[in-house]
């Protein structure tokens, strides 16, 4: 998993992995999600389409036996994100830090203040 702030490299990041590695991508959620409401600010319905949308991904990817992924992002920046947007980490997030099973964790720039 790739995670950091925002615009510190992360999607540029993944991607080089996945192309040197040869494995799968699976894409920050977040990015597209919010690109197709541009104009509007999000709110927590969106924030719950978001997570949802992220595990979905993450699970498919995980269902289809890949030896090895590269996700670019991670629920870490999601439980960041409810944390510091609601105050509390939404309740899927909650589960999927339990669950989550990935061995290597990339920050990318610590530095850059959320």
């Amino acid at each position: 998993m790739v995670t950091g702030p925002e615009s510190s490299g992360k999607t540029t990041l993944a991607q080089a992995l996945g192309t040197l590695l040869a494995c799968p991508v699976v894409p920050e959620f977040a990015r597209e999600y919010l690109e197709g409401i541009s104009g509007k600010p999000y709110n927590r319905f969106d924030f719950d389409q978001i997570v949802a949308g992220q595990f979905n991904a993450e699970r498919q990817a995980e269902l289809e036996g890949h030896e090895m992924l590269i996700f670019d992002t991670s629920v870490v920046v999601l439980q960041v994100w409810s944390r510091r947007k609601w105050g509390e980490v939404h309740p899927l997030v909650h589960s999927r830090l339990k669950v989550t099973e990935d061995t290597f964790f990339l920050l990318c720039a610590p530095d850059i203040p959320w």
